[in-house]
């Protein structure tokens, strides 16, 4: 099992949102069985015992949750990948989007299909009760040789397609051939900011697009910090700060090829004029992190961010970081189920508490939900 996202629900409890196999290994060749990769959706009291859980499958397929948030109604807006293939290429993946009441039972669900490789990654409610959905699609799947795109799909209140939208921006991993993800987040001005990574003079950049609330594109720039050295980004969420700066959170090589995919935050103006641009390291030193995954204000007016952590021979390791509104670090955690073989986080958000809530995954062993001070 993974847990993929979070969010803490009226009255104090948890759900979590993710898969009960881990979809593909890697490489899209190593992938799950079909019949045991499903949705998983579950739901827990304030200290994080069991009150239900939900599996929900699609027939002949294998799919899992990227992305949950809670609804205007108090229900759940869920957005993942379908796959019907058993070998590569995965030609036949959809994006996937369901809603589903409190009690995690689906009211509607919707497959989209271009007949190109679609994967859905991101959802969220919007300003007139729709949703916006982000993914990626890439074409040629068989050749990796297409341009590839970030995909935005804006859904009515009951998943109908109002329109969709596709930029040629974003990029795979060419080694282990997984799409990086694409999230969306709605603006104060009810357009679109979408961060992912595509492809300048290095394999990846850090890419952040926006544009206006019928989904056209306004701008895109990508973000490379040193267009001499072979050092790469990722995006993968994103959150505007109150004057309208954007901040984006992924990872970020130090050097390559021993200092890999540190966590990284990237603050751009409203125009996406560079602001700042940090990476933190763990101590002691470990050649190899798996970068931010989520960024969510505090209250205080700062911002949380959890990621994989470090990985050193063992496993990764479950990274909680607090900054200020500056971006400069409060305090930085790492956590692990034994001290070497570990988990990581995928999703964590502040608890009405003034705590931390994030889930992800226990390695050997499944989802794992953690709650701190």
């Amino acid at each position: 099992n993974v847990g993929c996202a979070v969010r803490g629900v009226e009255g104090g409890g948890y759900v979590v949102a993710g898969g009960t196999d881990h979809f593909c290994e890697w490489h899209w060749n190593l992938q799950a069985p079909i019949a045991t990769t499903n949705i998983h959706l579950f739901k827990t009291d304030a200290t994080g015992s069991l009150l239900w859980e939900r599996v929900h499958s699609l027939a002949s397929s294998r799919s899992i949750a990227r992305w949950m948030e809670t609804t205007a109604d108090g229900g759940f807006i869920i957005a993942g990948t379908a796959n019907k293939d058993r070998v590569w290429p995965p030609d036949s993946n959809d994006v996937v989007v369901i809603q589903t009441n409190a009690l995690g039972m689906i009211t509607w669900s919707s497959c989209f299909d271009t007949g190109k490789d679609d994967l859905g990654f991101c959802v969220r409610q919007t300003t007139d009760g729709g949703y916006i959905v982000s993914g990626f699609q890439d074409p040629l799947p068989i050749t990796l040789a297409g341009i590839t795109c970030a995909l935005l799909i804006k859904l009515d209140a009951l998943g109908g397609v109002q329109w969709s939208r596709k930029f040629p921006i974003a990029c795979r991993d060419l080694n282990t051939h997984e799409p990086f993800p694409c999230v969306v987040r709605q603006l104060a001005d009810d357009g679109y900011a979408i961060t992912g990574s595509t492809t300048a003079s290095h394999p990846n950049d850090l890419f952040v697009l926006r544009t206006d609330a019928n989904g056209l594109l306004l701008w895109a720039r990508s973000y490379e910090h040193d267009a001499s050295a072979f050092r790469t980004s990722t995006g993968q969420d994103l959150f505007e700060a109150a004057n309208g700066d954007l901040i984006m959170v992924g990872s970020m090589d130090k050097t390559q090829p021993a200092e890999r995919n540190y966590p990284y935050i990237l603050r751009t103006s409203g125009n996406g004029t560079l602001l700042d641009a940090t990476f933190y390291e763990t101590v002691p030193l470990l050649s190899f992190q798996s970068g931010f995954s989520s960024v969510a204000p505090t209250a205080s007016g700062g911002y949380f961010f959890t990621g994989m952590g470090g990985y050193s021979g063992f496993g990764d390791q479950a990274q909680l970081l607090k900054t200020d509104a500056d971006l400069n670090m409060i305090w930085s955690r790492v956590y692990t189920m034994d001290g070497t073989a570990t988990m990581g986080a995928r999703s964590g958000r502040p608890t009405s508490d003034g705590g931390y809530i994030f889930t992800g995954k226990s390695q050997f062993s499944g989802t794992v939900l953690m709650k701190t001070d």
